[in-house]
Order: structure tokens, then C-alpha cells, then sequence
């Protein structure tokens, strides 16, 4: 019997390490040539061996490998079986010179996962090439016990499982040939015995149809770019001058409406677009999916990358996280550009200090620091992935059919006579919360509809409108009745998709509400403001957003 028990523990074992190591993988290979450089294949008394000559050229040309994210970068040679197969072709002087080229593939790993080996092999490769590894903990480590020399195939076993780490981990295969007829064929990496899983890298679109790439550091996602537009889903969101100005002419961005500007006003110029406070608390300008970081956001950030003392070079600009910070400046309370020493993100985190802002730094020595700005200061954003972790947890509805009754103008409990509907002259079917008993307006009686829960989870539903096909339906931040064809889409379309938590607001009599999650903005909450319905952004530090975003569902009668 102990026996068996011991057997279904390691069963159990089994299991969770494949179902682990089923959600490794890696982005398709890259490739980029490098230069061709000179050396020496004589031995000397620094390198008296043929093997110590030829690996002599990795360490001397490190300065030249490309970055992560440099602009060379190219889909890799394949064969018919989608393996890189890649010839030098270039002349070279044989003895006296040696061409180099580039792969690279990002592998990520889950949080918690077991490796017990990792391995990078090819099925042919000459003269010479080295595995380097940038991660958390690695920039630009290697084995040279793992260097393949003149085909030296028993040095590719070597397992590497002590350079990589959870999260994103950049594998480097630098390769150079110092005569005609090299090649690099069938590179491949295995964990645990097996080969992993290639996928496209990430991209993200935002509300203007740019696309961003993310990058994965430990357990959070990041877009590898400060945002380089302005959203468009805020009318109030305005282009200002961002040309360098002196002091005693405040900065255009010092106002209290949504602006943004450009450095020295050149569109979409490389480092990002600056945004004020007003446009970071007031506009939704990160990618659905996406938000403004906070600083606890930034605090974490620093502390799964080592520290003060160690993060700060992970995150520069070619670093081994693929944060890619530069010091790129601000546009200061007076209008002054300020480039080349310091870089600054903002935060949505307010500081105790008035009219103060938290602000991530990243110094042009490496240095990263969290301090509290002026408000008025422009700073650029990058936005950080939504990862909901249900605090509020999840409840069931119970009703098939019912009136949603708002909090907060009603004074709690279900008081008062307001309720989501629209009114009958508005033709573009705004919801609202109206009075019941107005002839001006339609109070809305609601049909759950379950969501598909393998597709989307427990608890999520669509809202219909009871004897149409007609649906509660996110569109940019408002929220409308719209009619909708679901044959035509397929099923039902996200943005008519909601998760019912409990009530933000624990006000007396909150017991019965709830608050809705939508599924199209993660993160963001139905709620009212000046009685027109919109989804924002969760903010548990406001007691009239608990109260506007926490609903009753009630029995029509």
C-alpha cells in the first residue's frame, strides 16, 4: 500500500512538471550577420592551444555583438523542416580573418518550473560557436564547456540548465567561419530531455493600430517601448509644444487637461511621446490589456532584477531584461527639455506631497531611483500588463433577468429610483442611469447570458436586452446598448463581456451589489460618472469610483 502511495505522489509529480514544461517557449530564431574581422589562427604563449586560438575571438569581438532588439534582426534560414540552415558565403581570408553571424531566440519560463536540463545543440556547425545567455540573473554569461570547436559535437551536451531562469531568458548563439564552406545547421534547444515549443513573438496593438512588442521580466509583462502616440479614445487629449522652452515660460503641459508632446516636436520620435498627469489619469492611452504602472509596479520591477544595486543595468538600454530604458529626459515645469542624463516614466501613484507625482528613474550611470515629482512635469509612460488577480473574488448570478440599480445616487442600499437604461431620443443608445419613472427614458430589463466558461472563466456573462438582440457593449470607454448579430460574430463578441465580483464599496447595505468587470478592458469597471455609463480603471483608493462602479440587480416586477 506504501508502495502505491509513493507511486501516485510521483505520478502527481509528473504530471505538474509537463504540465509546467508544456507552457516553455521560445520566439522563432533570428539571424543577423555580423562583421568579418581579423584574427590569427597561430598559437601563442596567451593561447598555446588550437582550441584556446579559436575561442579567443569570442571574448576579443564581444563589443560587437548585437543587442536584443537591434534593427538588423531577420527572420533565420530554414530548411523544409523549419530548422536553421544557414551557410557562410562571404569571402574571407582563410587564416587571417573570420565572419561572424548571429542567432537569437527568447525563451520564456514560467514561475516555478522545474529544469533539470537545458541543452543547445546544432546538427552541424564550423569553425566555432559559443551559447551566451541575458536574463534576471545572467548578461551575457557562458560555458565554455559548451563551445563548439571544429565540430566538436560532444561539447554541445553540456547542460546549461544553471544559466537560464523564470521568465524571459535571451539564448546568443554567436558563430564565425574562418574559411569558405561553414555553415550553422539545425540549432535546438531541449528542456528536460524534449524540444520546446516555438511561438511568434508577442505583439500589441493599441487604440491607434501601433504595434508594440512586449517583453516578460519575472512575473510581470511589459511593452519593450514607451508609448509613441496619442490615444485615440480621448477627444480631450491635445498635442502641446514640446520645443525647448526657458524658465519663466511654464510648460505647456502645466494644465490640468489631457496633453501630450514629442521631443523637440518630432512625430513618434524613437524614445516615445510625453504625456502630463491629467493625460495619464484621465485618458485611457495604454493598450487594452495594458495600464500606467504604478509605483508598487516599479517596485517590483526593481526588486526581481536584484535590487538598486543590479537593476539598473538590466533595464538601460540593451540590458539583459529587454527593458530598454534610455535617458531621455522630460519636459519640466518650465518647459525646458532635459535629454541625455536621466530618463522618467510616470507613475499613477499620487505622492503625499501636494501636487507630486511618483516618477521611475533611470539614471545615465546605471542608477534607478523612484522619486516624487512636480505634477506638472511631462514624463514618458510604459505600460505594464494586466494581471488581475481577482481581489475582489467572484459570485454567481443568481437572477435570469433583472434591473441593475445604481449605489451611489440612490445613497446605498438600493434607495431612490435610479436604474441603467437610456433615453428614447438618443439615437445612439448611450446607457445611462435614468429615473424610473420618467416618459423621456427606457429602464432596461436584462437577460444573463452565460459566457462560454472554458473560453472565459466562472461568472462571466453577457447582458442582453430582454426581447432583442440588442447587448450591454463596451465602445472605447462608454458603454451603449448596441445591436448585434452573434451569428454574424461568431459568438458573442468580448466587448459585450463582464465578470461579476462583489461591490468595490463595503458602505452599509452593499451587501447585495456587485460590481462588473469588463472582459474587453481588463481592469476596468462599469461605472457611472454625470450619470453616463463608462468602464474605467480600478481605483481602490476612491470611495465615490467604489460607490459608482458597485450595481444591484433587482426582479423586474
Amino acid at each position: 500500500m506504501q508502495s502505491c502511495k509513493h507511486l501516485l505522489s510521483l505520478a502527481a509529480l509528473l504530471f505538474l512538471v509537463q504540465t509546467a514544461f508544456a507552457q516553455i517557449t521560445n520566439t522563432s530564431w533570428e539571424y543577423q550577420q555580423g562583421r568579418i574581422e581579423r584574427v590569427s589562427t597561430k598559437t601563442t604563449d596567451e593561447y598555446p592551444t588550437v582550441e584556446e586560438v579559436l575561442r579567443m575571438p569570442f571574448e576579443k569581438f564581444k563589443n560587437s555583438f548585437p543587442g536584443k532588439d537591434d534593427e538588423g534582426w531577420l527572420p533565420a534560414p530554414t530548411n523544409s523542416n523549419g530548422q536553421v540552415d544557414y551557410t557562410f558565403n562571404r569571402k574571407v581570408a582563410c587564416g587571417t580573418q573570420a565572419d561572424f553571424v548571429y542567432f537569437q531566440t527568447i525563451v520564456n519560463i514560467p514561475e516555478g518550473t522545474a529544469i533539470n536540463t537545458f541543452t543547445v545543440s546544432y546538427a552541424n556547425a564550423n569553425d566555432a560557436a559559443r551559447v551566451y545567455f541575458y536574463n534576471a540573473k545572467n548578461d551575457g554569461t557562458y560555458n565554455e564547456k559548451a563551445d563548439l570547436i571544429r565540430r566538436v559535437s560532444t561539447n554541445q551536451k553540456k547542460d546549461l540548465s544553471d544559466q537560464v531562469t523564470s521568465g524571459e531568458n535571451r539564448v546568443l548563439v554567436v558563430a564565425y567561419n574562418q574559411c569558405a564552406g561553414g555553415e550553422v545547421r539545425g540549432i535546438s534547444i531541449q528542456v528536460n530531455g524534449e524540444p520546446i515549443e516555438e511561438v511568434e513573438a508577442e505583439i500589441t496593438k493599441s487604440h491607434c493600430g501601433k504595434e508594440y512588442d512586449a517583453v516578460t521580466i519575472g512575473e510581470q509583462t511589459w511593452l519593450k517601448k514607451n508609448l509613441m502616440e496619442e490615444s485615440c479614445e480621448c477627444d480631450s487629449l491635445m498635442f502641446a509644444d514640446g520645443s525647448k522652452g526657458g524658465k519663466g515660460s511654464p510648460s505647456p503641459l502645466y494644465v490640468n487637461e489631457p496633453r501630450f508632446a514629442t521631443y523637440k516636436n518630432i512625430p513618434n520620435y524613437e524614445v516615445g511621446t510625453i504625456y502630463n498627469y491629467a493625460a495619464v489619469m484621465q485618458c485611457d492611452i495604454c493598450p487594452t490589456g495594458y495600464r500606467v504602472p504604478t509605483k508598487k509596479d516599479f517596485e517590483a520591477l526593481i526588486e526581481g532584477l536584484g535590487g538598486q544595486s543590479q537593476a539598473g543595468n538590466k533595464l538601460r538600454k540593451g540590458g539583459s531584461s529587454g527593458w530598454n530604458g534610455s535617458p531621455d529626459g522630460r519636459i519640466d515645469s518650465y518647459g525646458s527639455v532635459l535629454s541625455g542624463r536621466i530618463g522618467f516614466w510616470m507613475t499613477s501613484t499620487p505622492s503625499k506631497k501636494a501636487n507630486h507625482v511618483w516618477h521611475f528613474e533611470i539614471h545615465k550611470d546605471g542608477t534607478v531611483k523612484l522619486t516624487e515629482q512636480d505634477a506638472r512635469t511631462g514624463a514618458y509612460v510604459r505600460c505594464v500588463k494586466v494581471e488581475h488577480d481577482n481581489p475582489l473574488g467572484l459570485e454567481e448570478i443568481k437572477e435570469e433577468a433583472f434591473t441593475i440599480n445604481a449605489f451611489s445616487v440612490n445613497q446605498g442600499a438600493g434607495k431612490g429610483e435610479y436604474f441603467i437604461g437610456y433615453r428614447n431620443a438618443d439615437t445612439n443608445k448611450n446607457g445611462r442611469i435614468e429615473k424610473i419613472d420618467d416618459s423621456k427614458v427606457t429602464i432596461v430589463t436584462i437577460e444573463k447570458i452565460n459566457a462560454d466558461k472554458d473560453s472565459y472563466g466562472e461568472f462571466t456573462y453577457a447582458f442582453k436586452v430582454k426581447g432583442e438582440d440588442t447587448y450591454l457593449a463596451v465602445n472605447g470607454t462608454r458603454v451603449i446598448f448596441e445591436k448585434i448579430d452573434i451569428s454574424k460574430e461568431g459568438g458573442l463578441p468580448v466587448r459585450t463581456l463582464f465578470r461579476n465580483h462583489p461591490a468595490f464599496t463595503k458602505a452599509e447595505g452593499a451587501e447585495q451589489f456587485s460590481s462588473f468587470e469588463s472582459l474587453y478592458k481588463p481592469d476596468h469597471f462599469l461605472r457611472h460618472q454625470s450619470f453616463d455609463l463608462y468602464v474605467h480603471k480600478e481605483n481602490s483608493s476612491s470611495e465615490l469610483y467604489k460607490q459608482d462602479a458597485s450595481w444591484k440587480l433587482v426582479k423586474p416586477e
